[in-house]
């Protein structure tokens, strides 16, 4: 598999006043407005949620052996990606009623730790899974064409557990958020999945206008 290079700029927050101090190394103003974008796309779902109704709920026994921390559908809801305690993340693909299949596609094994958050990332960069472990680090995952999934990315640098991640809008690029409790927060980017420019971002808007 042709490896892929990823950079990273981290942030250090203040537990007392929640400010950002002076980022630990440089980093580029892509990365900043990466982050902020993120932060605001969550917030601005987080308000517009629906309030809760009376349809049915569905459940389905994930076979995990220990506590399941998080459950995330992906872009299309035909995936649902389950992390928990047992160091396991599990995919399940899901039919039209959105039923779980009776056995995990997937079941991947990496994390040493409990695996605390999931998240994935937009279509349009393949099959690709952020995880956050207690073992302090932040695995990307990807899907093959043989749909074999393969650890593509481990950033280890923070020194206690990282508690959630986050992609930012696929506009610009693969870039990841990670959270830990040694109070910094990472912004993880791949070189080769760099945010189109204004020219093309036009043009694939103009292409799906079309379409439509």
């Amino acid at each position: 598999r042709e490896k892929k290079t990823w950079s990273c700029a981290r942030w250090l927050f203040d537990a007392t006043t929640s400010a950002p101090r002076q980022p630990s190394f440089s980093h580029s103003h892509h990365h900043q407005n990466a982050m902020a974008a993120a932060a605001t796309t969550t917030t601005a779902a987080a308000r517009a949620a629906p309030a809760a109704t009376s349809r049915e709920v569905l459940s389905f026994d994930s076979g995990h052996t220990e506590l399941v921390h998080d459950a995330q559908l992906d872009y299309y809801g035909r995936r649902l990606a389950t992390c928990s305690s047992d160091r396991t993340i599990k995919v399940f693909e899901l039919d039209a009623d959105g039923n779980a299949s009776a056995t995990p596609s997937a079941v991947l094994r990496g994390a040493d730790g409990p695996v605390w958050q999931v998240a994935w990332a937009h279509p349009r960069f393949g099959n690709v899974l952020a995880s956050a472990s207690y073992d302090r680090r932040v695995l990307v995952w990807q899907e093959d064409s043989q749909k074999q999934w393969h650890v593509v990315h481990a950033y280890t640098e923070h020194e206690l557990s990282v508690n959630a991640v986050a992609w930012a809008p696929h506009e610009y690029g693969l870039v990841l958020a990670c959270a830990s409790s040694d109070s910094h927060v990472s912004v993880l980017s791949r070189a080769d999945a760099a945010a189109p420019r204004a020219g093309q971002q036009q043009q694939q808007q103009q292409q799906q206008q079309q379409q439509q």
